[in-house]
């Protein structure tokens, strides 16, 4: 395969990973940083985010998030 070309498989890995952390960054918007990660799991519950993107977040490791930066450099380690 030609350098800089990816698989059918690799691109919808891709695209399944940005249309995650866009799904988290619209369902996480509004809440109130710092906190850590229960806080956004509640905050994401509450209000009425899809299954799987409640299940990504819950991925997340337990730490304080200082902010939406910070949730999708961890977002990004855990794919």
């Amino acid at each position: 395969m030609p350098e800089g070309t990816m698989t059918v498989r690799e691109a919808g890995e891709l695209a399944v990973e940005a249309s995650s952390a866009a799904g988290v960054t619209h369902c996480l918007a509004g809440v109130d940083f710092p906190c850590r990660k229960n806080h956004l799991v509640i905050f994401a519950r509450e209000h009425g985010c899809t299954p799987d993107i409640l299940n990504v977040i819950e991925q997340l490791p337990d730490y304080e998030c200082i902010s939406m930066a910070a949730v999708m450099n961890a977002l990004g380690e855990i794919k």
